[in-house]
């Protein structure tokens, strides 16, 4: 009897990570990312393992303030060990309802308290203007503090001037509120930044 209890104790903490995939972790995810960032999250399907990457596929959150989504297309933590150690892969932010301006093809971060601390990552603006970023978004406390990097070609494109120099390499800071983040504010640091650093 204590044999096939032993067993049937075994079986199930094996079998833990796959119940909870299929029952009440994709609840308690939502509940807790909707606790710390406020807005509504969405997840599609949730996958843990003991022995695999714990992944999240079609996470998507939407901030109480309007104007923009979040969606990535997997979240991949790969250690239980390790939980605050993420890849985020098939991101894309819109600034308008059905339109995405924004791509983050594959993110390697950090989670602290809510926060997402990015390592420098490719950011792609209407899918042909390349340019990299890196820095910590703050959803909880509603602050991100980011470096821009916009590339000489990229500059080139977003600016309209030709003669640039390509191997340039515009560094613009980005810190504030997130709900305050614009196009229009981002395009006049950079435009601030040229010039001061023409000027040096």
């Amino acid at each position: 009897m204590r044999k096939a209890l032993l067993l049937f104790s075994l079986l199930l903490l094996t079998l833990l990570p796959q119940i909870a995939s299929h029952t009440f972790a994709r609840r308690v995810a939502i509940t807790q990312m909707e606790k710390q960032w406020g807005g509504q999250v969405m997840i599609e399907k949730i996958s843990l393992s003991w022995f695999r990457e714990q992944r999240m596929d079609g996470l998507a959150w939407k901030p109480e303030s309007k104007g923009l989504e979040y969606h990535f297309d997997q979240v991949i933590c790969k250690s239980w060990w390790e939980p605050s150690k993420i890849s985020l892969k098939g991101g894309e932010i819109a600034l308008k309802k059905g339109k995405w301006a924004l791509k983050l093809p594959k993110v390697e971060a950090k989670l602290k308290n809510g926060a997402i601390e990015m390592e420098q990552a490719l950011l792609l603006l209407d899918d042909s203007i390349e340019v990299w970023v890196r820095g910590t978004i703050d959803p909880p406390n509603n602050q991100l503090d980011l470096i821009l990097g916009i590339p000489g070609k990229s500059l080139s494109k977003l600016l309209k001037v030709k003669e640039l120099d390509l191997d340039l390499v515009l560094e613009v800071p980005l810190s504030g509120r997130i709900n305050r983040l614009s196009f229009e504010k981002i395009t006049k640091k950079a435009l601030l930044c040229y010039f001061q650093s023409v000027n040096h």
